[in-house]
């Protein structure tokens, strides 16, 4: 018998199995898995962008016009979300590296940044020349109208029931300082060529215009030591700039003859850094990392407090009235950058510097992106006996609104709208500021006012307004009829949960007097008429 070991069992010594596939195979493979990576998110994204294109076409409770709606639409196809990060690391790299804008900011010198509806509203047709239109590209053009009749019929309007009304034009940036711009020095503002016999049909027809350009001009020469009077990377002024015009207007009024307020104690002015941050044109560039570009920075508030025992700057009673858009709570609105470290309203606006130079408190109403039409609506509705015991209302309004022409306008939704002044409220007519707690209502949306892309938007915080029928109180003192609401649209351009209303469906709301939401009035609010919205609710809950 043999001690060798027995043989190895066949198989044993072949090498291990393997799969060969050839480099076309591999690539073939590859690109299907990742399509199979990609696929889901691409059908949701796919399945969103057509039920939006559906919602855009059938409008269901929208006033918005189908071509603005489409509008919207597109605008949000390009802005998606799987776009956002190439778009913003594209836009980074051309800023950096070649001093490029996009199609809302314009770059400038030494970091300066202008925002390209100034431009076209300095050298655009203007207020006072026709744009040439073709009807078949967009016929809701035909309805926007000019704003030189609607302000003269609103400053006779007042004049009629014994009020003097002001238009102030915050003059446009690259109007300062064109020099950012071009490279080449000015003597003089700049201005749009239509603007001198603009302003002079307004005096024709007896209302005032308190031109600022001269003064921030000459304020201009002490850049070098007192810092510029328009931020650098923002469409607003400085602190420095805004104080400078408050000093003007407030030189104005004391020389008006029903001027009679005696000097009083005087108001206090304390200096403090804002919180860190960019201008509002930084954000409008979308760089992927803004800080990379220039480090977030903090600007000098000049925060008034009144003196002890007065009123605080929001009068109802007051004889003046300061209406207007984000020049007047630019410092003021925490929401618009450059806030105090709490959070709170600032106290460092133009109404409050205003009211520490007059040493008395004001009467003001103001709305990011909303001075055209929406304050003077707010005016024309609080009732006739109220309107008629101011003596003078300040309209503090960007130039360049006065001054784009209708396609810009309407692009940047800017409407000359004409008001209706309301009459008194009946006697003992209810008012929901008495009501103590939220009251809480089953009710039916009927139409709902436009929501603008939150991307493409030229503020980061929204509003909008919703008509609802009121289906029954469900605690709370009851409420019957049609009511319009404010919500919430988006906040640091997220939408939020009560934007999703859809017309024809029923939420459970919990309402508030708009009224008393004093945080929320100077966010920009879109609006389904011209009466003021009288209920707010955070939430809308659907019923089934």
């Amino acid at each position: 018998m043999s001690d060798a070991p027995p043989p190895a069992p066949p198989g044993d010594d072949l090498p291990p199995e393997q799969i060969l596939l050839s480099r076309r195979a591999a690539w073939i493979l590859t690109v299907g898995f990742l399509l199979l990576l990609a696929v889901p998110p691409l059908m949701d994204g796919l399945t969103g962008r057509v039920r939006g294109l559906v919602s855009a076409v059938s409008g269901k409770g929208s006033r918005q016009p189908i071509a603005e709606r489409l509008r919207d639409y597109d605008a949000g196809v390009a802005s998606a979300a799987f776009t956002e990060s190439p778009r913003q690391l594209t836009q980074q790299i051309l800023t950096e590296f070649l001093n490029k804008g996009n199609d809302r900011v314009l770059t400038g010198r030494d970091g300066w940044l202008f925002y390209r509806p100034e431009i076209r509203a300095l050298t655009g047709y203007g207020p006072l020349q026709p744009e040439p239109h073709s009807v078949s590209r967009d016929p809701s053009l035909l309805d926007w109208e000019a704003p030189l009749e609607p302000i003269k019929e609103f400053a006779s309007q007042l004049k009629a029931r014994g009020v003097a009304l002001w238009l102030v034009p915050v003059p446009m940036k690259p109007g300062i300082y064109p020099e950012k711009l071009t490279g080449r020095p000015a003597t003089g503002p700049v201005r749009h060529v239509a603007a001198a016999a603009f302003f002079r049909k307004l005096g024709e027809a007896g209302l005032p215009v308190h031109d600022l350009a001269p003064e921030l001009w000459q304020a201009k020469t002490g850049d070098a030591a007192l810092g510029p009077v328009y931020l650098k990377d923002d469409t607003h002024w400085t602190s420095r700039g805004m104080v400078v015009a408050a000093g003007s207007l407030a030189r104005r009024i004391r020389q008006e003859p029903w001027w009679s307020v005696p000097p009083g104690p005087a108001w206090e002015i304390t200096q403090e850094s804002s919180v860190a941050g960019h201008g509002d044109l930084v954000e409008k560039l979308g760089l992927r990392d803004p800080d990379q570009w220039a480090p977030p920075r903090a600007e000098v508030l000049q925060v008034v407090t009144p003196p002890t025992g007065s009123a605080a700057l929001a009068d109802r009673e007051s004889p003046v009235v300061v209406i207007g858009d984000s020049f007047v709570n630019i410092f003021d609105d925490p929401g618009l950058g450059f806030g105090r470290s709490h959070g709170g309203r600032s106290q460092a606006g133009l109404a409050w510097h205003l009211a520490a130079a007059l040493g008395m408190p004001l009467d003001v109403h103001a709305v990011n992106g909303d001075g055209a039409s929406g304050v003077r609506h707010w005016l024309a509705q609080r009732g006739e006996s109220v309107v008629r015991s101011k003596k003078l209302v300040i309209w503090v309004i960007a130039e360049r609104d006065l001054f784009l022409s209708r396609s810009v306008a309407k692009a940047n939704q800017v409407a000359w709208e004409r008001v209706t002044f309301a009459p008194d409220p009946p006697a003992g007519s209810p008012t929901p500021a008495g009501t103590a707690g939220p009251i809480v209502v089953e009710a039916e949306a009927v139409e709902k006012s436009e929501q603008p892309d939150p991307r493409r938007a030229n503020y980061e915080n929204a509003l909008y307004t919703v008509q609802y029928r009121i289906v029954k109180t469900l605690s709370g003192p009851p409420v019957s009829g049609d009511i319009e609401v404010v919500h919430w649209h988006f906040k640091k351009r997220e939408l939020q949960p009560a934007a999703a209303v859809e017309a024809g469906r029923s939420y459970r709301l919990s309402l508030e007097p708009w009224a008393a939401q004093e945080a929320l009035q100077p966010i920009n609010r879109a609006e389904l008429g011209e009466a003021q919205p009288v209920w707010w609710s955070a939430t809308a809950e659907p019923l089934p």
